[in-house]
């Protein structure tokens, strides 16, 4: 991996912020996410910045995942 710089750094982690908040809050912005869930979890594994963030994005998939098929069982 290149090293980031500070301005590439900043948006890839208000980007990952706002993904993150979109799983949060967001019926929709979860189904969408799903989508991209394996590319998600390769970027939350990297030496990225922002892979905190991401891996906060993953959970919150998870637990709506989980709250979701325990309501339907």
């Amino acid at each position: 991996d290149e090293p980031e710089g500070p301005v590439t750094k900043s948006i890839r982690l208000t980007s990952c912020l706002i993904l993150r908040n979109l799983a949060r809050y967001s019926a929709e912005g979860r189904r969408l996410l799903r989508k991209y869930e394996s590319h998600l979890s390769w970027m939350a594994l990297s030496r990225l910045e922002c892979s905190a963030a991401l891996a906060q994005l993953l959970n919150e998939l998870q637990q709506h995942a989980v709250a979701t098929s325990s309501e339907t069982s």
